[in-house]
């Protein structure tokens, strides 16, 4: 875990400090999570694969007014019409395209076709949660991340995936050594199969496209290593996510004002010549980068 400010538990700490951890959940550092945009359509694609559905089935990714959908078996009323990032993405998307562009839209034509309890409960069986606690809820407007999760819960799903669908919850502590040089052991692992190896070998195929000419264009790591992965981006543009990796290791990357600030980050300068959004895949791949170094693919 890192973040790029200094440690600081007094009252009068400065706007660069904090003694918040901002990737954790309330209980193990006081942060609240944080919306994770279109990261969390990932649960989406893994419960259309689940139903037998292709990924390279078209939908309709024009923006269109929804009122009726199909809730834990049953039917349900719940008005929804929500935007694409651009304007110019519009008419029809293969699943994998849509993906790969991000195509909210697109999202939306498939939940329609969906259950959206089986969408919630693929996200809870690769333990995702409220970052304050409490149950995940079915509605549509979840659907393109409007809830407030860690980081580190994002990871740790999308590690699930890179782990042929077996999701093991975070641990803190892998070994604890005796002075004498004893291992005494250190959390158990807590392990279960979240998705199957097949749809999680699908899902891994089709967010690659982010990577190849989608939302996550620049971020290849220099080693070549074969990468999925998935962005986010807040209606107003004040957060961004990257969140994937390879099979071996996943980064959940965020980005944001914790001071309730509302910067649209893709018009705020880093001070750089850029943007603060437009370095998002910048900083994924130089961490990234380390993190394959560490652990190779094979």
């Amino acid at each position: 875990m890192a973040q790029n400010t200094d440690h600081d538990r007094s009252s009068d700490a400065p706007r660069t400090a904090t003694s918040l951890n901002y990737a954790t959940d309330q209980a193990d550092g006081g942060s609240t999570g944080f919306q994770t945009g279109s990261t969390y359509k990932m649960f989406t694609l893994l419960a259309w694969i689940e139903a037998g559905r292709s990924p390279d089935t078209v939908v309709n990714g024009t923006p269109h007014p929804h009122s009726e959908w199909t809730a834990c078996g049953g039917p349900t009323s719940a008005f929804w019409q929500p935007k694409n990032d651009s304007p110019g993405q519009r008419g029809p998307y293969s699943v994998r395209s849509a993906t790969a562009q991000s195509v909210n839209a697109a999202y939306q034509s498939m939940a329609e076709q969906l259950d959206l309890c089986d969408i919630r409960d693929v996200a809870e069986r690769l333990g995702v949660h409220l970052a304050t606690g409490g149950e995940l809820p079915w509605n549509p407007g979840s659907l393109l991340g409007t809830e407030s999760i860690a980081p580190l819960t994002m990871a740790s799903a999308y590690a699930g995936i890179a782990n042929g669908g077996r999701f093991c919850a975070p641990v803190v502590i892998d070994q604890v050594i005796a002075p004498d040089g004893e291992e005494l052991g250190g959390q158990p692992r807590t392990c279960t199969q979240a998705v199957s190896p097949e749809t999680a070998a699908t899902a891994f195929d089709v967010m690659q496209g982010a990577f190849r000419g989608g939302t996550a264009s620049g971020g290849q790591t220099p080693d070549g290593a074969t990468l999925f992965g998935k962005t986010g981006t807040t209606d107003a543009a004040d957060q961004v996510w990257l969140v994937g990796g390879t099979t071996r290791a996943v980064t959940a990357y965020w980005q944001g004002n914790t001071d309730g600030a509302k910067h649209n980050l893709r018009s705020f300068s880093n001070g750089q010549g850029g943007t603060y959004a437009g370095s998002r895949a910048a900083v994924w791949r130089d961490a990234q980068t380390a993190v394959n170094a560490a652990l190779p693919v094979g």
